[in-house]
Protein backbone atom coordinates (compact mmCIF):
# COMPACT_ATOMS: atom_id res chain seq x y z
CA UNK A 1 0.00 0.00 0.00
CA UNK A 2 1.40 3.14 -0.62
CA UNK A 3 2.46 5.49 2.13
CA UNK A 4 0.34 8.01 3.57
CA UNK A 5 3.04 10.81 2.73
CA UNK A 6 2.09 10.14 -0.91
CA UNK A 7 -1.37 11.64 -0.58
CA UNK A 8 -1.61 14.94 -1.73
CA UNK A 9 -3.54 17.58 -1.10
CA UNK A 10 -5.19 20.95 -2.60
CA UNK A 11 -6.16 24.15 -0.64
CA UNK A 12 -7.54 27.21 -1.65
CA UNK A 13 -6.25 30.31 -1.32
CA UNK A 14 -7.54 30.65 2.52
CA UNK A 15 -6.09 27.18 2.80
CA UNK A 16 -9.04 25.18 3.29
CA UNK A 17 -8.85 21.76 1.76
CA UNK A 18 -10.73 21.56 -1.13
CA UNK A 19 -9.15 18.20 -3.26
CA UNK A 20 -6.80 15.54 -2.68
CA UNK A 21 -4.32 13.52 -5.27
CA UNK A 22 -4.58 10.07 -4.77
CA UNK A 23 -1.85 7.46 -6.19
CA UNK A 24 -3.85 5.13 -8.68
CA UNK A 25 -2.33 2.22 -7.10
CA UNK A 26 -3.99 3.12 -3.58
CA UNK A 27 -7.41 4.53 -5.47
CA UNK A 28 -7.90 0.59 -6.94
CA UNK A 29 -6.81 -0.71 -3.61
CA UNK A 30 -9.50 1.39 -1.71
CA UNK A 31 -12.12 0.29 -4.65
CA UNK A 32 -11.32 -3.24 -4.02
CA UNK A 33 -11.11 -2.83 -0.17
CA UNK A 34 -14.88 -1.40 -0.81
CA UNK A 35 -16.29 -3.77 -3.48
CA UNK A 36 -15.64 -6.58 -1.13
CA UNK A 37 -17.28 -4.46 2.18
CA UNK A 38 -19.99 -4.34 -0.18
CA UNK A 39 -19.95 -8.06 -1.37
CA UNK A 40 -19.62 -9.52 2.12
CA UNK A 41 -22.64 -7.17 3.28
CA UNK A 42 -24.60 -8.93 0.79
CA UNK A 43 -23.45 -12.38 1.59
CA UNK A 44 -24.58 -11.31 5.39
CA UNK A 45 -27.88 -10.29 4.63
CA UNK A 46 -28.18 -13.24 2.41
CA UNK A 47 -27.49 -15.62 5.27
CA UNK A 48 -29.92 -13.68 7.68
CA UNK A 49 -32.51 -13.60 5.12
CA UNK A 50 -32.82 -16.83 3.87
CA UNK A 51 -30.76 -18.82 6.74
CA UNK A 52 -33.32 -21.31 7.28
CA UNK A 53 -32.87 -22.47 3.50
CA UNK A 54 -29.24 -22.65 4.02
CA UNK A 55 -28.93 -26.34 2.38
CA UNK A 56 -31.40 -24.99 -0.72
CA UNK A 57 -30.67 -24.95 -4.19
CA UNK A 58 -31.94 -21.28 -4.49
CA UNK A 59 -29.21 -20.15 -2.52
CA UNK A 60 -26.65 -21.26 -4.82
CA UNK A 61 -27.79 -19.83 -7.52
CA UNK A 62 -27.86 -16.93 -5.75
CA UNK A 63 -24.62 -16.86 -5.16
CA UNK A 64 -23.63 -17.65 -8.06
CA UNK A 65 -25.89 -14.99 -9.63
CA UNK A 66 -24.02 -12.55 -6.76
CA UNK A 67 -20.65 -14.01 -7.45
CA UNK A 68 -20.86 -13.60 -11.77
CA UNK A 69 -22.24 -9.66 -10.93
CA UNK A 70 -18.92 -9.16 -8.49
CA UNK A 71 -16.90 -10.24 -11.21
CA UNK A 72 -18.96 -8.31 -14.19
CA UNK A 73 -18.29 -4.93 -11.59
CA UNK A 74 -14.82 -5.72 -11.14
CA UNK A 75 -14.34 -5.62 -14.62
CA UNK A 76 -15.33 -2.05 -15.37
Amino acid sequence: MEKKADIQYIFDENGKKTGVIIPVSLWESMGRTYMDSIYQEKCNKIESLFGVLKDSPILDEIDEYSQNTRRAIEQV
